[in-house]
């Protein structure tokens, strides 16, 4: 069995997600995704083990099993059963570990390097592969800061998330309005190019704050509520998209721009200044300046002997500058 994948479960995604299942449809589907995310984001494609968990008859199963796969709900490959969400979660939850161990690895070499240089110790001796690629500065503070960003993120509640959006849009030079906490119609933020409504368009808002990915049934919903000669619609998923969410927006209909969690970072990086000071309070960054010798090579290919030596400092891409303050 692989390592089992946490996520948070949004209720009323997953309700929307079944709206056209039976009852019983429904009990199997949850009991087959909650065993694809304990063995690691798929379960082998056993009838008799998967009949036996839903406490049903083998035939039943086949049954239920070609109607969950006819409405994309799982899916097989190699074998095995899937789902679209828990493939991107699985990544997701794969690119955060990797992310987690790369940034405890950086800051043991950096906690290393300044504990040698500072007592005057001889620097602990590295394996040979860590030798012959060692962490260079900027890629250990991207990293330590992608993680330590996204970490903050992560911990905001949904409607906190919602207030740092429509924050976001402000500084971009919208006019917004926030729907309170409860129903909202599909629409979590208004956001108008000017004060009176007049212009066009008028942006509809959907922010998902979550681990899960938002799915093809959510951005249907959104652009379902679209007016396309006067509206558009912008989807925030933090969690970020399937890839049927992804082909939804491709389709023709009323346009949808989708921004998930790096989307949102760079933005946030780059209308900072404009952000309102109270929810730039909830979420400030700091750049960090760094040399940066592979970009200083390139710009002196003209003169190789210039690769490696001194040069005016570069500062970090937009995307993933910056610490949580």
């Amino acid at each position: 069995m692989d390592r089992p994948i946490r996520y948070r479960r949004d209720p009323v995604a997953e309700l929307d997600s079944v709206r056209a299942l039976t009852p019983e449809e429904r009990g199997v589907y949850f009991t087959v995704i909650e065993l694809i995310h304990v063995h690691g984001g798929a379960v082998e494609d056993d009838e008799r083990f998967l009949a036996d968990w839903c406490n049903c008859d083998v035939r039943v199963w086949r049954r239920i099993r070609a109607r969950l796969i006819e409405f994309e709900q799982l899916y097989e490959r190699d074998g095995t059963l899937r789902n679209e969400r828990a493939d991107d979660e699985a990544a997701a939850t794969l690119a955060r570990r990797a992310a987690a161990r790369a940034a405890g690895r950086a800051s043991g070499l950096s906690r290393t390097a300044g504990s040698s240089e500072i007592n005057e110790l001889a620097p602990t001796p590295v394996r040979e592969d860590d030798a012959a690629d060692p962490v260079p500065p900027i890629a250990r503070a991207r990293a330590e800061a992608r993680a330590q960003i996204k970490a903050h993120l992560q911990g905001l509640d949904p409607y906190e998330m919602q207030e740092l959006s429509a924050a976001l849009l402000q500084a971009m030079g919208y006019v917004t309005t926030v729907s309170p906490p409860g129903p909202d119609g599909g629409t979590d933020i208004l956001a108008l190019p000017d004060a009176l409504g007049a212009g066009t368009p008028h942006i509809r808002v959907q922010v998902k704050h979550r681990t899960a990915p938002a799915g093809r049934e959510e951005i249907a919903a959104l652009r379902g509520i679209l007016d396309p000669a006067r509206e558009a619609g912008l989807f925030v998923s933090t969690g970020g998209f399937s890839r049927h969410a992804e082909e939804e927006v491709r389709r023709p209909g009323a346009p949808v721009t989708l921004i998930d969690e790096d989307d949102f970072i760079a933005l946030w990086v780059r209308h900072q200044e404009g952000v309102p000071e109270a929810a730039r309070d909830r979420l400030s960054m700091s750049p960090v300046h760094f040399l940066d010798p592979a970009r200083m090579c390139r710009g002196a290919r003209h003169d190789r002997n210039r690769c490696g030596s001194a040069a005016p400092p570069g500062v970090l891409s937009e995307r993933g500058t910056g610490v949580s303050a």
